[in-house]
């Protein structure tokens, strides 16, 4: 968890009383709503994905990774110890990569439950995201405290090298086939890396848009929609082209898509809502829900088959010097199960 997001959520705790629901002026073509909340053992918590083939959601967090059983969802459990995971990534064959952000490698896991098989020590400081591409069989750590990304070889458990990036970054997604996006935090703007050339080689502004932290990739358009700090949802090309902005809550600090239902989501901590985005047609990409769900809530994932998102929440403290980040009081974490 970076010091940026770790003051979001403490911007939270103030905002969201203060803070209405951005409402979309066209009736809503769905209906999301909130079906569950399931327990699970208290602390912060960052990243969160869904692991297809084991059915898991799993979710980087202060103590290590946790998890929840998608099919059968009882209380969530670790199933990693670690002083902190910032983002655990399923890349398939059973096989998870986690930051471990200030202890500065990348964990190497396999099987269920899933047992350390490697710790690779990354060249920078503080490694966040992960991304993990297929063509080049890569994987891409993005070390916020450096400025710079380490390539990972996953199967032989080693560097095989490293480049600077132009500023600092938030979260990537890679396409599948050699090119990874990046949010660049302090420029408002996505970096695009290519892994066979090593470089940075191009890099897409974002108009409006304050401090990108969430990113996805729309599969069957190739938009790239960036969740940014001031509260805005900004779609552009992966050319460069700017496509759509919307409002939507403050303090957003991830976006995943369903692309089978073409549907975009974004939880944001400081209003305590979810954007529900259509991308049924990429010339009209629409905002057609605003679900309240809880201050907090500023990361989560959304399983393919169900079309259910989980997110992460709990109620969160004031910082207690000399600690930087936010506390969440005593049984309050829980993921907030949301069903269409």
């Amino acid at each position: 968890m970076s010091a940026n997001r770790a003051a979001r959520m403490s911007v939270a705790l103030g905002l969201f009383l203060a803070v209405g629901l951005h409402c979309s002026a066209r009736e809503p073509a769905v209906n999301y709503h909130v079906t569950r909340r399931i327990s699970g053992p208290d602390g912060l918590w960052d990243y969160a994905s869904v692991d297809e083939q084991s059915r898991r959601l799993l979710v980087g967090r202060q103590g290590g990774v946790l998890a929840l059983d998608l099919d059968k969802p009882g209380a969530a459990a670790q199933i990693f110890a670690s002083p902190v995971v910032h983002q655990v990534l399923p890349i398939g064959n059973g096989r998870l990569l986690a930051t471990t952000g200030e202890s500065n490698f990348l964990a190497i896991l396999q099987g269920s439950p899933p047992v350390l098989i490697a710790r690779v020590a990354v060249t920078g400081t503080d490694p966040d995201s992960v991304a993990y591409d297929r063509k080049t069989a890569l994987a891409v750590t993005f070390n916020r405290g450096s400025r710079d990304v380490t390539l990972i070889d996953p199967v032989k458990a080693t560097v095989v090298g490293s480049f600077a990036l132009p500023g600092a970054p938030e979260f990537s997604i890679a396409d599948g086939n050699g090119l990874v996006y990046v949010n660049i935090a302090d420029k408002g703007e996505v970096a695009v890396l290519d892994l066979a050339l090593r470089k940075v080689i191009r890099e897409i502004p974002l108009a409006g848009c304050q401090e990108p932290t969430g990113l996805a990739l729309d599969p069957q358009t190739h938009l790239l929609l960036s969740a940014c700090d001031n509260g805005v949802a900004k779609f552009v090309t992966v050319e460069g082209r700017d496509v759509a902005t919307l409002r939507i809550g403050e303090a957003p600090d991830a976006a995943f898509i369903d692309a089978h239902r073409r549907l975009a989501f974004i939880p944001s901590g400081g209003s305590g809502t979810l954007a529900v985005i259509s991308l049924a047609d990429p010339a009209r990409i629409s905002l057609v829900q605003t679900l309240k769900t809880q201050p907090g809530t500023r990361t989560g994932a959304v399983d393919p088959q169900t079309g259910f998102v989980y997110l992460p929440a709990g109620r969160l403290t004031p910082p207690v010097a000399p600690a930087k980040w936010p506390s969440v009081a005593p049984g309050s974490f829980a993921i907030i199960i949301v069903a269409p």
